[in-house]
This record gives C-alpha cells, structure tokens and sequence, in this order.
C-alpha cells in the first residue's frame, strides 16, 4: 500500500501549491479581466464602426456621382461623334449617287478605246508627215539661202 511519508509528504505539498496557485489565479484572473474589452469600450467601437461605415457610404454616395457625370460626359460626347458620323454616311451617300453606274463606266472604256485608236492614227499620219517636211527642208534651206544672198547682191 501506500507509504504513510508520501502521503503526508503529498499533503504538504497539495497545500503549498494551492497556498500558492490561488493567488496567483487570482492576480491571473484580473490580468484577464483587465484585457477583455468593457461594455463602455464596446460601444465606443461599435459608434467609431457606424462612423467608418457612414464616411464609407458618404465617399462611396460622392463616387456613385463622379460617376454618374462621367457617364453623362461620355454619352454626351459619342452622342456629338454619332451624329457626325451619321452626316458624314449620309454626305457620302449623296455623293455615291452622284456616280457613274457599271454601264457608263462601260461606255465610258469604249469611247475612250476609240479616241486611242484615232489617236494612234494621227500619230501614223504625222509621222508620214514628218517624213515629207524633213524631204522638203532641205530644198527650202537652199532656196532661202540663195533668195537671202541673191537680195544683197
């Protein structure tokens, strides 16, 4: 069984540490009790939250209409480039309208087919011209020379 020296040397001991410890739960509990937030200090956080969530909104509120005229500006603005767009389209279809068709283009190909091949016939024409006016210059020269030289003497 249980020796009667270690029984009383465990009371002895059972009693210094409760002798002990009870203070130092004590001091313990208060240093507790000391770091765990009050009613007072609770409701001090919770008027700072409801502060910090109303600034919050307020900011949030002055975004929303910062916004809301960006937008505004924005539409304004596409609104303006829109309508120019628009004037635009439609001064270019105007103009569009103003042009020739697949057929007059056509016509417009043969006639000028036609002023080539007349063109290319007066270019035959002229050199045969040429031709002639190079026999003749000779011929005039010397005429000319002796009609300038036959008035001096």
């Amino acid at each position: 069984m249980l020796n009667p020296d270690f029984v009383d040397t465990a009371i002895k001991w059972l009693t210094l540490f409760s002798l002990v410890g009870t203070p130092l739960m004590a001091i313990g509990a208060l240093l507790i009790k000391r770091t765990m937030a009050t009613k007072e200090d609770v409701a001090k956080l919770a008027a700072e939250r409801v502060a910090s969530d109303e600034e919050f909104e307020k900011k949030l509120s002055d975004m929303r209409a910062e916004t809301a005229q960006a937008v505004a500006a924005v539409q304004l603005k596409l609104g303006e480039r829109v309508t120019q767009v628009e004037a635009t389209c439609t001064a270019v279809q105007i103009d569009i309208r103003h042009l020739p068709d697949q057929v007059a283009l056509a016509d417009l190909r043969d006639r000028i087919a036609g002023v080539e091949k007349e063109v290319g016939g007066n270019t035959a024409s002229i050199d045969g011209l040429r031709q002639v006016m190079e026999r003749l210059e000779m011929p005039l020269n010397l005429l000319l020379e002796h009609q300038i030289k036959g008035s001096r003497a």
